[in-house]
């Protein structure tokens, strides 16, 4: 696999975690939250809280992948400066 293909494969796995951390969580905490207006409340509070929730749970979940591909990007960059000398 060359440098572009590898690549390719970097941004695409990148897209499809960062979609289902948006994703996953809102369908979720927002299902949920509609379940609780359905039967306890009148309004779109449960809505509006499980939004609230899924945009927290969102955020971790996509700092948390942002420093693990930090790293290993400072792990393949120390590799190729070794591999150059």
């Amino acid at each position: 696999m060359n440098d572009n293909q590898g690549m390719k494969e970097i941004i695409k796995g990148a897209a499809i975690y960062t979609s289902g951390s948006i994703l996953g969580p809102l369908v979720l905490f927002g299902g949920i939250g509609m379940f609780l207006d359905s039967k306890l409340f009148k309004g779109p509070i449960g809505l509006l809280c499980g939004v609230g929730v899924a945009f927290v749970f969102t955020n971790i979940l996509l700092f948390r992948r942002m420093r693990h591909m930090t790293e290993k990007m400072d792990e393949w960059t120390e590799e190729s400066k070794k591999q150059k000398n």
